[in-house]
């Protein structure tokens, strides 16, 4: 009986510390304040699966990107990272000085249906081979 006891507590230990769910990470990305290159959501396209943004360079020079992107949420002040499996495509696009570039996204797949909260969708664009971080808030009701 003792051994049956001191088995189930060590399973029941096992299942409260393997069985509970990953906890978020706070957000370690630095998003950089560029008036040269910008990032919003098209009006009317934002959905709680995905979004049109519109990428604006207001500069004289050419920048980099990709199609990868990340989302996370806020909560208490503080920017989490929301878990997905994303499929990134590698290809690096340029956005010329001066021009503005429509990407659909939709993350349904990859993180599925967002739920009510205030979230912010970043992008990484580059000059010069170095990148920097860009993003966009937005609210799902």
């Amino acid at each position: 009986m003792k051994k049956l006891l001191v088995l189930l507590l060590v399973l029941i230990s096992i299942c409260l510390t393997g069985c509970q769910k990953e906890k978020e990470k706070i957000s370690t990305i630095k998003i950089t304040e560029n008036n040269d290159i910008t990032l919003a959501i098209k009006d009317g396209t934002l959905t709680s699966t995905g979004a049109t943004l519109i990428l604006n360079n207001n500069s004289d020079k050419t920048y980099t990107y990709s199609n990868d992107y990340g989302i996370e949420f806020k909560q208490n002040d503080n920017w989490y990272e929301l878990k997905g499996e994303l499929i990134v495509e590698v290809p690096i696009l340029t956005i010329n000085a001066h021009e503005s570039k429509e990407i659909k996204i939709g993350w349904e797949n990859s993180y599925g249906k967002l739920k009510k909260g205030t979230y912010r969708l970043i992008k990484s664009v580059g000059f010069n081979d170095k990148n920097f971080y860009i993003a966009e808030e937005f609210e799902i009701n």
